[in-house]
């Protein structure tokens, strides 16, 4: 987890006003730093909520939908040191140390104490690398929903990569079911065909997927090609 707190960004557009840009890689990589370092917050949401300084209706019902996805909820503990220990308070009572979780728990935590510590506004670009890379598919529908959650009810902005149809395809419906059509829209990867290999474009699709779809479904071709030459052997 990697946050940039204090620095205006102002020369792109429609975003006007960018205060905080959080970028998520992985949750496999190490334990958040909530308690300082690279995440400095002064208060929490619920606190920040009371003083009006943030304008969300109902500051724990992103806590009970998280509750009801992973079965318990993260809870931190001060050391001696001043570090704060992150567990896993499950359900039925037991807790487990964040770095012993699944990745797919981590990657829900990662999400619950970003918000906790008010790193998620209308401030606030939120950049995701993969997030179904280590998610159980009904989970990947979950993920989504939470996203989708998170921009309508608090106006964050969130920029995702994906190479997952689940993902696409929930963002995307469910964008449309809370008519957020004109605050959604998806790009696809294009080789530039400047003979760079490596160079790409990214070609707007608005709300539409199917070219996205196009491109995920050309595995189905090559699992084609694959059999037929081991058929072949």
């Amino acid at each position: 987890v990697f946050a940039f707190e204090n620095q205006k960004i102002t020369s792109f557009s429609p975003i006007a006003s960018v205060s905080n840009v959080v970028y998520l890689e992985s949750p496999l990589v190490s334990q958040p730093s909530f308690d300082g370092g690279r995440l400095r917050m002064s208060g929490n949401v619920i606190s920040r909520c009371a003083e009006d300084e943030f304008a969300i209706d109902d500051p724990y019902e992103f806590y009970r939908v998280l509750d009801r996805i992973i079965s318990g909820h993260i809870v931190g503990s001060k050391k001696r040191s001043g570090r704060v220990l992150w567990e896993y308070a499950r359900r039925d009572g037991e807790r487990f140390p964040y770095q012993e979780c699944a990745t797919g728990i981590k990657a829900f935590a990662i999400l619950s104490q970003l918000y906790g510590h008010g790193c998620l506004h209308d401030g606030t670009v939120l950049i995701i690398d993969e997030p179904e890379a280590h998610l159980h598919p009904a989970w990947v529908v979950e993920y989504a929903a939470l996203l989708i959650k998170i921009v309508e009810n608090i106006g964050v902005r969130v920029l995702v990569a994906s190479h997952s149809p689940d993902m696409v395809n929930a963002l995307q419906s469910f964008a449309l079911c809370r008519n957020m059509a004109d605050r959604t829209a998806f790009y696809i990867a294009e080789k530039c065909g400047s003979g760079d290999p490596f160079r790409f474009k990214f070609r707007p699709q608005d709300v539409s997927v199917e070219k996205i779809f196009d491109s995920f479904n050309s595995a189905y071709a090559l699992i084609e090609k694959k059999a037929a030459e081991l058929r072949k052997r």
